[in-house]
């Protein structure tokens, strides 16, 4: 009688458990669009398909193009995670230092993962490279984009919110407008 008492207490812990981990995340996922910091991350996107979660628009940011260079003296490995400290340059993101350790003062931060390196620079990949759409829409959404890449007037970017150390891809726009009512415009217009 007292093991299947302890089996009982351990399953509705077991249970428990496997409540409060998805939940904290939600409520971080939550805190961080309700509560941070928004920025505009300018994005090249690629449209792969993942089997279990559908189609999504892979997204590629321009801080990942540029190189940053590290204090003196500090190396780093690949793979590495390290937190790279942002700022609003021109309308967008922009990362302004790379540390080893999150910064203690409120300044705007997220990880990152160090992809290359030479010398004392890194490159930089960004964890939050992809954005889920409703199927119908993925397709076109990438045909958009991708036409709109040689245009110079047209801006591509994720809004992205960031809350210490936390970021969240809220929605990816086109010139002020969501990707998916862009899309869903640009086929109304082709009826």
């Amino acid at each position: 009688m007292l093991s299947k008492r302890y089996l009982w207490i351990g399953f509705v812990i077991m249970v428990l458990a496997q409540l409060w981990v998805p939940s904290q995340m939600i409520m971080t996922s939550e805190r961080t669009i309700e509560q941070g910091e928004v920025f505009k991350f300018k994005t090249v996107p690629v449209d792969p398909v993942d089997p279990f979660r559908g189609k999504y628009i892979r997204l590629r940011y321009e801080v990942e193009s540029k190189r940053y260079q590290l204090p003196a003296g500090v190396t780093v490995e690949l793979h590495q995670e390290v937190y790279a400290i942002l700022d609003h340059k021109d309308g967008y993101a922009s990362i302004i230092d790379i540390q080893l350790s999150p910064p203690h003062d409120h300044q705007a931060y997220m990880p990152v993962t160090v992809q290359r390196r030479a010398s004392n620079f890194v490159y930089i990949d960004v964890a939050i490279d992809k954005y889920f759409m409703e199927e119908s829409l993925a397709q076109p959404a990438e045909d958009a984009v991708r036409a709109l890449r040689t245009d110079t007037t047209a801006a591509v970017y994720g809004m992205v919110s960031v809350l210490a150390g936390h970021a969240v891809l809220q929605d990816v726009y086109i010139n002020e407008e969501t990707i998916a009512a862009y899309v869903r415009r640009q086929q109304a217009n082709e009826q």
